[in-house]
């Protein structure tokens, strides 16, 4: 069988598989969490609902699930607005979406978003993967994606993180795409990708570091090529972090300063000691809750070496500022409880591009 047909075959499967996996892990363990209340009233206002029957309707029915039995998140289900009500106001895309959907599956419309975005990812990271490894490598990459068991977290839940991944994957490969061919549509893919990206979780950031570090290796190498495709790359990103700011101020979300003072109020170690001594512990925590995440899956012991090889090629460098950005993820959600879940997750993919530059035999090979 030629080399096309198989890459069909493998994605045909890899969507029925991913459907039924992620279909059988929600089925037996939905992933209610604390902030799906937010994203629950959200949504039904998204589809006509007034906010005072969407808040009763999502407070019946978390009645019974997690959030509502836990002693510290169960009061922000009965005051007038949930927690961080402001602050997640700028991630339009999930409930809107989640919205299409209310009328026929009411609250399962949040879970069902989440699941078709894993189904999503696992195929775009197929696809991706295929750039530098053949079909069979990059089938069980993708795969051992979703089995992640944090991605079956998300995907299983009412959260914006998978739907957010799915984009970011969208992101990464359309800017990865660009940098190597400087093709016109992949710029435009990027664009795309990264808007959707930004209006579902506030992460604009993540392509600016990879277009930070593809422009240094440019001009550390007089690459003219490197250096046009990070400013255009870095102006779209830079652009939609200010977009954010905006949005963010527009709708009255706290400041990362008034979200930190809140965190340390509630904090059990280090709160009477100076904010810079509990804020640099918050961050050290979270990093290395991360790190230790990582090497559990062991891929970062052949990632790492195959990506810092190509660190001077386009896809190299590109990959190397994704990695990077984990350092202002920790800086701005010091939280070590979400380390796993905000770092861990964005950074798989670029693991598995590791691995499968390990692997290699892929059809398109790094821009020289």
């Amino acid at each position: 069988m030629s080399p096309l047909p198989r890459s069909v075959v493998y994605g045909v499967l890899l969507v029925l598989l991913t459907s039924m996996f992620v279909g059988r892990v929600t089925q037996t363990k939905p992933n209610w969490s604390f902030d799906g209340y937010t994203y629950a009233i959200m949504m039904q206002m998204d589809a006509g609902v007034p906010y005072a029957r969407a808040r009763h309707v999502s407070q019946r029915f978390y009645a019974d699930k997690p959030p509502a039995t836990n002693s510290e998140t169960a009061p922000y289900l009965k005051t007038a607005y949930p927690q961080y009500w402001q602050l997640f106001a700028p991630r339009l895309l999930y409930p809107r979406i989640a919205s299409w959907l209310w009328p026929h599956y009411g609250m399962q419309a949040l879970l069902l978003v989440s699941e078709a975005s894993l189904v999503g990812c696992v195929l775009l990271l197929f696809l991706l993967l295929l750039e530098y490894t053949g079909p069979e490598a990059a089938a069980l990459l993708a795969f051992g994606f979703a089995l992640v068991p944090e991605v079956q977290l998300l995907a299983s839940g009412a959260l914006t993180d998978m739907l957010a991944t799915f984009f970011w994957l969208g992101t990464l490969w359309s800017m990865l795409r660009f940098a190597k061919s400087g093709s016109v549509p992949w710029l435009l893919g990027y664009a795309t990708f990264a808007t959707l990206m930004s209006l579902t979780r506030p992460i604009a950031y993540i392509p600016l570091a990879c277009a930070a570090v593809l422009l240094l290796a440019g001009l550390r190498q007089h690459r003219a090529r490197f250096v046009a495709a990070a400013i255009k790359l870095g102006a779209i990103a830079f652009a939609l972090c200010v977009l954010l700011v905006v949005l963010g101020a527009r709708s009255g979300s706290p400041s990362m300063i008034g979200i930190m003072q809140g965190l340390r109020a509630g904090s059990h170690y280090l709160n009477h000691g100076p904010f810079a001594m509990w804020y640099a512990a918050r961050v050290v925590a979270v990093l290395a809750t991360f790190a230790a995440a990582a090497l559990a899956l062991l891929a970062p012991v052949v990632a790492v070496p195959a990506l810092w090889q190509r660190r001077m090629d386009a896809d190299g460098a590109l990959c190397v500022g994704a990695m990077l950005s984990s350092l202002v993820t920790a800086l701005v959600d010091p939280i070590v409880g979400d380390a796993t879940r905000v770092i861990l997750v964005p950074l798989l993919p670029i693991l598995c591009i590791g691995l499968a530059m390990a692997v290699g035999e892929g059809r398109v090979r790094a821009a020289a």
